[in-house]
């Protein structure tokens, strides 16, 4: 009878030991699912940062003719960086805007619009925890004489560069 007892605890033990391993095993995933969705948020939010971004250039540049600044003699790219708040007036991310005027003068007249969006730590305010970057060519084709250019201010072409 004695030794029946004993069986019985070592086989309620491993049956203890079994069902733990697969409760760790099943937090883990869950674990892990969680942390994939928290960063598929972040990067839905670094999109959206570099969309308004483009949208910011693009309204800029629509309303006043001296921006982007001109810069000395051969200076094709302008870059900027703007800070994104809540409305508590914490940093939750930055644009960083790149407008390439090569193209200009090439018988092109295409101005190429890039777009980073990114996503800053809430601990911090200084870590960038994703980051998502968009390209659009930007038609400023303006005749000097004939009809109106029918894509002026247009985007002619529209890159997702994607996460990086």
């Amino acid at each position: 009878m004695v030794r029946q007892r004993g069986f019985l605890m070592i086989l309620v033990l491993m049956l203890c030991g079994i069902l733990l391993t697969m409760g760790i095993g099943f937090l883990s995933t869950i674990s892990s699912r969680y942390q994939s969705t928290a960063q598929a948020v972040l990067d839905v939010q670094a999109q959206a940062l570099a969309r308004a971004g483009l949208e910011e250039v693009r309204l800029k540049m629509n309303l006043d003719a001296q921006f982007p600044p001109r810069g000395a003699l051969g200076q094709e790219i302008f870059r900027y960086s703007e800070p994104v708040l809540n409305p508590t007036g914490n940093v939750v991310g930055h644009y960083d805007i790149s407008i390439d005027s090569s193209y200009l003068g090439t018988g092109c007249e295409v101005i190429i619009l890039t777009a980073s969006g990114r996503v800053v730590s809430p601990v911090d305010g200084q870590k960038t925890v994703a980051t998502h970057t968009f390209r659009a060519y930007l038609d400023v084709y303006q005749p000097t004489s004939g009809p109106v250019n029918p894509t002026f201010w247009t985007l002619l072409r529209f890159d997702d560069l994607g996460v990086q």
